[in-house]
């Protein structure tokens, strides 16, 4: 993408943004609460916590520069962005198992991800309808799942990395991954106990 349809791509989003980002706006309300009222209304404490955010503009143009998106309220999944943490990973696939039921004619992506940096988490794509100024919108939203411990490892190391331009040196590849398989040990022992709690 040449620098005029850089600037064009930014200038769309500038002026774009606000409208757009009611909209996210309304649909993150509706899946949060259908989402939290759910688990609520069947007793079940399997969510950690519920967090939510939309992308700023500034965030925006800055991946469109990375990316070179042409099209950005189009192409990027995870302008709208919702993150539940689990107490372990049976608890996702439960909450999994409910956001494919509610929302199985509106999934565009459902993907496990386990990246070389050590990330892992479980993101489900909604595409979700909402009513603006009395029109219909099909916005996109981002679910992120994760364990409790898959979110620490992104608290303790990923965010100072995510947006580098260049490569990670060795060495901190390494330590990562160290980082996550012992965040993963712990995972599978918490479900083990889970598990032995249930049975008991």
């Amino acid at each position: 993408m040449n620098k005029n349809d850089k600037l064009a791509v930014v200038l769309y989003i500038n002026q774009e943004y606000d409208n757009k980002k009611k909209q996210y706006e309304r649909a993150i309300v509706a899946v949060k609460t259908e989402i939290e009222e759910y688990f609520v209304d069947i007793n079940v404490e399997c969510i950690h916590y519920i967090k939510s955010r939309i992308k700023t503009r500034e965030s925006m143009i800055e991946k469109v520069e990375r990316k070179n998106y042409t099209d950005p309220f189009e192409q990027m999944k995870d302008i709208a962005g919702i993150r539940i943490v689990c107490h372990n990973e049976s608890d996702i696939y439960q909450v999994a198992a409910f956001i494919k039921s509610r929302y199985k004619d509106s999934i565009i992506e459902d993907e496990k991800i386990k990246r070389e940096d050590g990330y892992m988490a479980r993101h489900i794509v909604v595409n979700m309808k909402v009513l603006f100024i009395g029109k219909p919108y099909l916005v996109k939203i981002e679910i992120q799942l994760r364990t409790v411990a898959q979110d620490l490892f992104d608290t303790l190391s990923r965010r100072d990395v995510y947006k580098l331009s260049t490569p990670l040196p060795e060495s901190w590849l390494t330590k990562m991954k160290q980082l996550a398989s012992k965040l993963e040990e712990a995972d599978k022992l918490a479900e083990e106990l889970k598990q032995e709690w249930i049975v008991e």
